[in-house]
């Protein structure tokens, strides 16, 4: 009885090991390398950060570092940053330069004005600060005039 129990114990974990096994190499084997694959990944990385970033601020700092929490995140906003990059270089992404006076105290503003102006559209960007005179937009080509629209009177 005994021997049959962990005969059976023995197959069930094996097949769940087959399974996720063939799981994994099914998603690693559909991995598409084309720009549009790549824009959806960064996406998913900045978003994967933010929602760590929100739970980091909502959850105690103790369980936050028991489950490793800010280096996920970490590992998120570097991936992130790579494939952007990657992106940029390509040129299936492009980084405006947007001067605007006493950028680096306005960047929230600037931002929130960006925001309103993409809303609806469905523009994905990124926004950085590069000195206290220049903010960096990145965002596809083609959302360039959504997200530089309410841009206008810096």
């Amino acid at each position: 009885m005994r021997n049959s129990r962990r005969m059976c114990l023995t197959l069930l974990l094996a097949g769940m090991l087959l399974s996720a096994a063939g799981f994994w190499a099914r998603s690693n084997a559909r991995k598409d390398a084309s720009d549009e694959a790549k824009y959806q990944q960064w996406q998913h990385s900045y978003y994967s950060y933010q929602r760590l970033a929100f739970a980091e601020g909502h959850l105690p700092s103790s369980f936050c570092k028991a489950l490793r929490l800010p280096a996920l995140r970490q590992r998120y906003c570097d991936k992130e940053e790579q494939i952007g990059k990657a992106l940029v270089a390509s040129g299936y992404l492009t980084n405006v330069h947007i001067t605007a006076t006493n950028a680096g105290a306005r960047f929230t503003q600037i931002a929130d004005q960006i925001r309103k102006a993409a809303q609806g559209s469905g523009a994905k960007w990124e926004l950085s600060g590069r000195s206290n005179a220049v903010v960096v937009l990145t965002c596809r080509q083609q959302d360039v005039p959504v997200c530089t629209r309410g841009l206008d009177s810096q």
